[in-house]
């Protein structure tokens, strides 16, 4: 797939999501696929990929972020297990009043996060080599985990990282999590273009949380 081709995929699929796009951002996320890509021949940052499938699988599921970060209304973020920079590095990209420090145990990849970041321009988001269990807890209010934990580990582990008045995103795949789902103040259910993956975004508040704005 070109580049072209990319935010093209980029572009239709962000409008099939109801995701408002500034007129750079779709070859801003482009060319933060591609710099995976090379630095996924010397770091396994994915597994073996294209830009069609990276952009398929890892970019447009980054989209699917946005309502749910959006109606949390929280300024600042942990991204814990960020892997790639995703989906942490793209909202940055997408909402840059929020904040997002995206966590990764892996050296490597934590390089490559701060690598990206500085590359493309970010202000807003930065990498830190660490594990979940090491970050200061309430030192965010909000959390998002993508394809880390099980949804029960992570909306514990969340929630202990953002103390009682915080609130985690919980992310879903095909695999539905009731008794999660339950607790959730916000849920948002959509199909990934293009995969046509079903999705699942919860927003679970602590016991202290004055609630979700209108």
């Amino acid at each position: 797939m070109s580049l072209a081709a990319a935010v093209a995929t980029i572009e239709e699929a962000a409008a099939a999501l109801g995701v408002a796009l500034a007129p750079d951002d779709a070859a801003w996320i482009a060319r933060f696929g591609e710099l995976v890509l090379h630095w996924n021949r010397r770091v396994r940052l994915v597994g073996p990929s294209d830009l069609a499938t990276l952009a398929r699988d890892h970019l447009v599921d980054a989209l699917g972020f946005v309502r749910a970060i959006r109606a949390a209304h929280a300024p600042a973020w942990w991204d814990v297990g960020a892997g790639a920079g995703l989906p942490g590095l793209v909202l940055a990209r997408l909402l840059p009043e929020v904040r997002f420090d995206l966590v990764e145990p892996t050296g490597k990849k934590a390089a490559f996060i701060t690598h990206a970041a500085t590359t493309l321009g970010l202000t807003n988001a930065r990498a830190h080599a660490l594990r979940d269990d090491q970050l200061p807890p309430g030192g965010a209010r909000a959390a998002l985990s993508r394809a880390t934990f099980a949804p029960e580990v992570w909306a514990a582990r969340g929630q202990a990282l953002v103390g009682p008045a915080g609130v985690v995103l919980v992310a879903l795949g095909a695999v539905a999590a009731p008794e999660v789902e339950a607790r959730a103040a916000f849920v948002d259910r959509y199909t990934l273009p293009g995969s046509g993956a079903a999705r699942t975004n919860l927003l679970l508040l602590g016991p202290e949380h004055p609630g979700l704005a209108p």
